[in-house]
């Protein structure tokens, strides 16, 4: 209609003016753009600031980053993280094996993420407590069954690591090893006795997590090991009834792998 207009010779000003239906699709529109135009702005201005701060916070970040490498405890825990050893053994003459970071974290903490295998006799013969708690409540074993680290889980277990040991939310080291889909440290936790049907805060098994997260190659595991499926969570619902997210996770860190 608006084409027939202006084909005619026809101000389009004035043929708003005669059609009010129009120009309040011109104002709508006009509003929307605008609209459009200031969030797209903004998130680009947010993106800059994000990837290019200012001298003044560069410092600042800088000056946090110094004053944190200064501390004993990062220098032990970068060695045990970083597999420099040697550097380990050095720092353990005169540092504290149990020193940790702000966040409770220790040099067997450390190790145990980036699967230093090696380090964890030598944090251990300085005298590590094997079962330290982060802040989060939750002990080397944690963490490397959390990564996939299975040597690192059964030389814990072997060293009186407790395996059933839940953090502050009631995650055992076999619930997180689950989330996360390692069927090796899965496999072995279960072989060494841990519980496979221990439930955390929110009342989820092992099995329920695994289904949740999409990692069905556990949840298969498990449930072969005679995972109760019956189990609710404190939200009432059984594992098969969340499994429609679980495919939904799934096919997302397919997409971002």
């Amino acid at each position: 209609m608006v084409a027939a207009i202006v084909n005619r010779g026809v101000s389009l000003a004035n043929s708003l003016s005669n059609y009010p239906p129009l120009k309040q699709i011109k104002t709508t529109s006009a509003f929307v753009v605008e609209k459009i135009e200031g969030i797209i702005r903004a998130f680009f201005q947010f993106f800059e600031s994000f990837h290019h701060p200012s001298s003044h916070e560069t410092r600042l970040r800088s000056q946090e980053r110094d004053k944190v490498r200064s501390k004993p405890w990062s220098k032990l825990l970068d060695a045990a993280y970083f597999h420099h050893n040697d550097t380990l053994v050095t720092l353990l003459r005169t540092n504290n094996p149990n020193m940790h970071d702000c966040d409770g974290s220790t040099a067997l903490h450390a190790a145990s993420i980036s699967g230093n295998l090696a380090a964890i006799p030598i944090l251990l013969h300085a005298g590590a407590d094997i079962n330290a708690k982060d802040m989060r409540g939750q002990a080397p074993i944690h963490l490397a069954a959390r990564n996939g680290h299975t040597a690192i889980v059964n030389f814990f277990a072997t060293r009186g690591a407790n395996i059933d040991l839940p953090d502050m939310r009631g995650k055992t080291p076999l619930r997180c090893a689950a989330k996360y889909g390692h069927l090796d440290a899965v496999s072995s936790l279960i072989a060494l006795g841990a519980n496979k049907e221990a439930q955390d805060a929110k009342r989820q098994t092992p099995y329920f997590v695994a289904c949740l997260q999409g990692r069905m190659h556990v949840a298969h595991y498990l449930q072969a090991l005679g995972a109760n499926r019956e189990l609710v969570n404190i939200d009432g619902k059984k594992a098969d009834q969340v499994m429609g997210r679980a495919g939904l996770r799934a096919f997302v860190r397919y997409c971002l792998s």
